[in-house]
């Protein structure tokens, strides 16, 4: 190929060129437009009727006891954060809390539950905030046989960082027979992001597909999410698992956190 061609075929590219980037940039803004389009027309007819039908289903689980005689744990002397205070957010603003959680004994899901704040524990996005928590709360008192073990839990991070199918919590078992067992707890099927949508339109199946053993179990808010993301609610769920040895007495149990970037938290834990 001669220069005189080469630098003909160089010329046209890049007379060409412009017309493709600005054709690229007008097809991702009408697409944009068309999406803004779809979300603020579900805003106004489908989230609100959603929204409230979930928070009927999650009070109508809040009405009865389900279990046969489960045992509220106090949890009391490991809680590391107010239901006023908020953790997950910067130094000096405690506005995005749990203060809407009503304190004391509440059933949820099903299961009763003795409230009183939570147990924070570290994760990396906390390192963004400056701050520090420990990465497991470890001897939590049980001194009782059980069949199940309840947590009423939530994380952070999880859907900003894509966390799901990764293992950010576990629970270790102390016997006192002296074996140990552990049960983890994965985003996407026990562990979910405590900001959450609770309408379906538009929302893919897996944010909000728990696995068998976990449900939504409360719903609300707090100034925060009303001044940043008025269409969420603050979210926590109801995880339950089987004790791998019914048989054996539970001395204590270790609340950890596997120390991916989410910052997985617990206000609740009942054994049946």
């Amino acid at each position: 190929m001669s220069l005189k061609i080469r630098n003909g075929i160089i010329i046209a590219v890049l007379s060409i060129l412009p017309l493709v980037i600005c054709y690229r940039i007008i097809w991702i803004k009408a697409h944009e437009d068309k999406r803004d389009k779809q979300l603020a027309y579900w805003q106004v007819n489908n989230w609100p009727a959603e929204r409230k039908l979930t928070a009927e289903k999650v009070k109508a689980r809040q009405a009865k006891d389900e279990t046969h005689g489960a045992v509220t744990i106090d949890l009391e002397p490991y809680i590391n954060a107010k239901l006023t205070e908020a953790p997950l957010c910067w130094k000096g603003n405690n506005a995005d809390n749990l203060a809407e959680l009503p304190a004391g004994k509440n059933i949820y899901a099903g299961v009763p539950f003795d409230v009183e704040g939570s147990i924070q524990l570290m994760g990396g996005w906390l390192q963004h905030y400056g701050k520090r928590f420990p990465h497991k709360v470890d001897s939590i008192l049980i001194h009782r046989q059980c069949v199940k073990i309840h947590l009423l839990h939530g994380d952070g991070c999880v859907l900003a960082y894509k966390s799901f199918g990764t293992n950010v919590a576990k629970l270790v078992i102390h016997y006192e027979d002296g074996s140990t067992r552990e049960i983890n707890m994965v985003a996407g099927q026990q562990v979910f992001d405590w900001w959450q949508p609770t309408f379906t339109t538009g929302i893919p199946a897996s944010w909000r597909t728990p696995a068998p053993d976990t449900e939504l179990a409360w719903v609300g808010s707090n100034p925060w999410i009303r001044q940043w993301q008025p269409d969420l609610s603050l979210c926590l769920y109801r995880s339950s698992f089987e004790n791998p040895q019914p048989g054996v007495a539970i001395s204590t149990l270790d609340y950890v956190s596997t120390m991916t970037v989410t910052c997985p938290f617990l206000v609740g834990l009942t054994v049946e």
